[in-house]
């Protein structure tokens, strides 16, 4: 069976401006909007959320927290971020926790145990998983796949 090359598309990056770097490193299958690009910057509550996201990705983020974060109930949080960002924000929290994962595994430190602990996810199954739906390889096959690039 043939592996994957990893996916370097970063769909956010066109059309979406934020205040962070937050949308320059999306990860492709999770952050891909299922609309148009959203030609305009999101309200100051949500770039206040996604700037929270990337600050404490590895802790857990429910919604009743980022809701908290932006000052609004979690109802109309989870529309705004949904409007203004093109998914929810789970998609979007996963989506950032696999791209993270990306970067780690491309230096080749940690093991696939630790990386999960430092993006946030439960275990090192559902990074596995996570990661195999986003860029279509497991993360050691990824891995596998940078270290030969790297040795090119």
């Amino acid at each position: 069976m043939e592996e994957k090359a990893p996916a370097e598309h970063d769909p956010l990056s066109e059309g979406f401006a934020l205040g962070s770097s937050a949308a320059s490193e999306a990860s492709p299958k999770y952050m891909e909007s299922r609309r148009e690009p959203f030609d305009k910057t999101p309200a100051p509550s949500v770039a206040r959320v996604i700037d929270f996201i990337e600050a404490y990705l590895e802790r857990d983020l429910d919604l009743d927290t980022l809701a908290g974060v932006a000052a609004m109930s979690t109802y109309h949080f989870a529309r705004s971020f949904k409007e203004a960002v093109g998914m929810s924000p789970h998609a979007y929290v996963l989506g950032r926790r696999v791209a993270r994962a990306a970067q780690l595994l491309n230096q080749d430190k940690p093991n696939l145990a630790r990386i999960a602990v430092l993006c946030g996810f439960s275990s090192q199954a559902h990074l596995t998983t996570s990661f195999r739906l986003c860029y279509g390889v497991t993360p050691g096959a990824y891995r596998r796949n940078c270290l030969r690039r790297r040795m090119q």
